[in-house]
């Protein structure tokens, strides 16, 4: 069975890797935030921006197929085009398939970032980022908010996984010629829920026997002069974008 790409981590040896992972954790919050108050001209600027970086990571590490992606991204896909028949039949007319088609693009946008921090950081290092970046806060439980976020982000691409197999196993069943799309929709939602429940509490039980804490043992996180002069390059090309929103 082929793995999904989306949301998985690959070793690889592009400027995202070796990048710090608060840095890009902090860069990944302030792209997002950007991304929902631009307009269409910083939206553009933005698009190019994480396209180049979408395409590095491709030639460097290989971790991230273009065509793969949109591939397996395809039910995401149909959720923006239903974006945007919603805002058409709310706001009807141009006017309502112009807004809907800016959301969505704002959406893929988040989608593609999230895609390039997922794939080029590991789920440990993005537990130690967060800690790290909330441990100085007062009445904050950052080891606890780690492991959510750390947990949150190792769950998603097991559940693209378990959907894998389901549609495989229903698709062998013959499944997939049921004349009634709720049978079908029903055939792979069933066994991906019972099944993802299932590797939850594989997974509980599993960090309860190995007596795990919400403080375990942090990476090895330093702050490099590389990432020092991403941060400059970055803090200029967000204040580009708030000049030109404010223009």
């Amino acid at each position: 069975m082929a793995e999904i790409d989306l949301f998985h981590y690959r070793k690889g040896r592009g400027i995202l890797h070796i990048i710090d992972p608060r840095i890009k954790l902090l860069l990944f919050f302030i792209l997002t935030i950007t991304v929902f108050h631009s307009d269409c001209i910083s939206l553009s600027i933005i698009t190019v921006f994480v396209v180049i970086l979408f395409i590095d990571e491709y030639r460097q590490s290989r971790t991230v197929s273009p065509r793969r992606f949109f591939k397996t991204a395809g039910l995401f896909l149909l959720f923006l085009l239903f974006i945007i028949l919603t805002r058409y039949l709310v706001e009807g007319g141009i006017s309502g398939v112009i807004s809907g088609s800016i959301y969505s693009w704002k959406l893929l946008i988040v989608l593609i970032n999230g895609q390039l921090l997922t794939s080029t950081t590991d789920t440990a290092k993005i537990h130690g980022a967060v800690y790290k970046i909330l441990n100085p806060l007062p009445f904050v439980p950052a080891g606890r908010i780690a492991t959510m976020v750390s947990l949150t982000i190792s769950f998603i691409p097991l559940i693209f996984d378990q959907y894998l197999e389901c549609r495989d196993a229903v698709n062998s069943r013959l499944g997939n010629t049921a004349k009634n799309p709720l049978k079908k929709i029903f055939f792979i939602a069933d066994p991906l829920l019972q099944n993802t429940v299932f590797r939850a509490e594989e997974i509980a039980y599993a960090m309860e026997s190995r007596c795990y804490n919400d403080n375990p043992t942090m990476p090895d996180l330093k702050i490099k002069r590389r990432d020092l002069v991403c941060l400059l390059l970055s803090a200029v090309f967000f204040t580009l974008i708030i000049i030109i929103n404010n223009s």
